[in-house]
């Protein structure tokens, strides 16, 4: 895993608006439990789609990689119990990907996260 995570660094350093090689050291963060880099990496890699699709409008729009990111950072959200932001990126997601049955089952355990959350917030 730090191996990779050295390329990936490399990557990025070589070229900072590398969307995968920002994603993929997002994967190595995620993997590694370091949820907040998790977090920065895959923001700034869909920060660079969504440079890149603002260049490039006439293109065929291709999500497959935002929604891995989303998907992504949900979870990270999700461990750093930042819940809301975690329901944020599982919308986007099921927007991108309506029939993404992994998104769905993340939404549920969520909803139930920040419900409890919201419960907990109007008990007190």
């Amino acid at each position: 895993m730090e191996a990779a995570k050295v390329k990936y660094a490399e990557a990025i350093e070589i070229d900072k608006e590398n969307e995968y090689a920002l994603a993929n050291m997002g994967v190595v963060n995620l993997k590694q439990a370091n949820y907040v880099e998790c977090i920065q990496n895959s923001s700034d890699a869909l920060a660079q789609i969504d440079n890149f699709q603002e260049d490039t409008a006439s293109f065929q729009n291709n999500n497959i990689l935002a929604v891995k990111i989303l998907m992504r950072r949900a979870k990270c959200y999700e461990m750093t119990n930042e819940i809301e932001k975690a329901k944020n990126d599982i919308d986007k997601t099921i927007m991108l990907e309506p029939r993404n049955v992994e998104a769905r089952e993340l939404l549920k355990s969520i909803q139930i996260k920040l419900d409890t959350q919201l419960f907990c917030q109007f008990r007190d």
